[in-house]
């Protein structure tokens, strides 16, 4: 199946082409909003593109919804207008933020890093702020490249995150050990598993 992707922000797009390939399905339009804010307000539109040949799947994180959980949060961007939404537009939430479902490939993450895969957390999902704890893990980094490719002199994002995060996607990320580490990212694969693969 086609499937057009609303991405929240850059790093959402390159996951959303290898989960959509991993299930079998392809990727059709792509657009990139920039912000939870702007999910929020256009949600509904963009999920009004789904129809029996077409889904369409919105990926945004659940730490910038303002909501307690994945349910709370499909219900504040649709509201009562989900019920006249085809079945094939797709609202996930990756829990709490996407570099959760990154770190759940431990044993790779941990090569990037050039750390112990068991320094990182068995459950990423639960980690209230995954940016940060991706910064603490690279200033335990025997690399001093890494370090300075991820996190900027004043501690922030280093200016080279964003292509280190894409590279690691597009060339190491494991999506079969991502899902037994993250129930999250599991349910979104399983959910785009349920719609019909591209006929041969």
């Amino acid at each position: 199946m086609k499937i057009h992707v609303v991405a929240e922000g850059r790093l959402e797009i390159p996951v959303a082409r290898r989960l959509i390939a991993f299930c079998g399905h392809h990727c059709g339009k792509v657009y990139e909003l920039r912000g939870a804010g702007n999910i929020g307000k256009t949600a509904v539109t963009y999920a009004r593109l789904a129809n029996a040949e077409t889904a369409v799947l919105i990926l945004t994180d659940l730490m910038d919804s303002g909501s307690p959980c994945a349910i709370a949060a499909r219900s504040r961007y649709f509201g009562r207008r989900a019920a006249g939404l085809h079945p094939n537009a797709l609202l996930r939430f990756a829990v709490n933020e996407l570099e959760s479902w990154l770190l759940a490939d431990h044993e790779n993450f941990s090569k990037l890093l050039g750390i112990r895969a068991g320094k990182i957390s068995s459950q990423p999902d639960v980690l209230p702020d995954p940016k940060k704890y991706i910064a603490d893990l690279a200033r335990l980094s025997p690399q001093k490249a890494i370090k300075a490719d991820l996190i900027s002199a004043s501690g922030r994002q280093g200016r080279l995150y964003i292509p280190k995060m894409e590279e690691f996607i597009n060339e190491s990320w494991d999506i079969k050990a991502a899902m037994r580490r993250s129930p999250s990212l599991k349910r979104c694969i399983n959910r785009l598993r349920e719609l019909h693969p591209v006929l041969p």
